[in-house]
């Protein structure tokens, strides 16, 4: 059965000042300079943007646990190689908005990191995943270097569907810290009901 993206993804702007606080979510209180975009499912924000009532018949049947121990695998493997030591890291089972009804079967698995650079050289590490991605044939739906110092990355597994982005350029530590946010698809439970929110990471 073939994959549905099901929600769409935007781009939210998060502007802060060097003095000033963001969050990217509320495990995530780092000050950031300039302006970023960090591209997130909608769903994370409870806010899907998806298509007809029929997708949910076309969406692909897996437990959440199978899923987010495959995405969950994924994510490691990523980390392991930009070189990054983990500080924080967050998993969740978020609402997929397939159809005009409130679905509780619908759900697609976010992944928020924060982490900071073994060696120190964050953008230099971003960098080449760029080229990893690139060479491997992902979409690459953001890359740019932010003024002020830091990077930011977005693309898309071409084989999963999957969205990943990676944003460095903390005040806290401009060569070493960097946040990563990380969505799958949208998949039906078997169960017929999920357990919204934080899973076990």
């Amino acid at each position: 059965m073939g994959r549905e993206r099901g929600c769409e993804v935007a781009e939210i702007p998060v502007v802060v000042g060097s003095t000033g606080v963001a969050s990217y979510h509320r495990w995530m209180p780092w000050n950031r300079r300039g302006t970023i975009t960090l591209v997130v499912a909608l769903g994370v924000l409870g806010a899907g943007a998806c298509g007809p009532t029929d997708q949910v018949d076309r969406l692909e049947v897996r437990t959440v646990t199978d899923v987010a121990g495959e995405f969950g695998a994924d994510i490691d493997r990523l980390i392991d190689d930009l070189g990054l030591t983990v500080e924080t890291l967050s998993v969740r089972a978020n609402r997929c908005d397939v159809s005009p009804e409130e679905r509780h079967d619908v759900y697609y698995v976010w992944i928020g990191m924060r982490g900071a650079h073994v060696d120190r050289d964050v953008d230099r590490a971003i960098e080449q995943q760029h080229s990893r991605w690139t060479s491997s044939g992902w979409p690459i739906t953001r890359f740019r270097q932010v003024d002020g110092g830091g990077v930011n990355l977005a693309a898309t597994d071409p084989k999963t569907g999957a969205v990943y982005a990676l944003d460095s350029g903390f005040d806290e530590d401009l060569d070493s810290y960097v946040v990563g946010t990380f969505n799958t698809v949208c998949f039906r439970d078997p169960s017929g009901a999920v357990n919204f929110g934080p899973l076990s990471s």
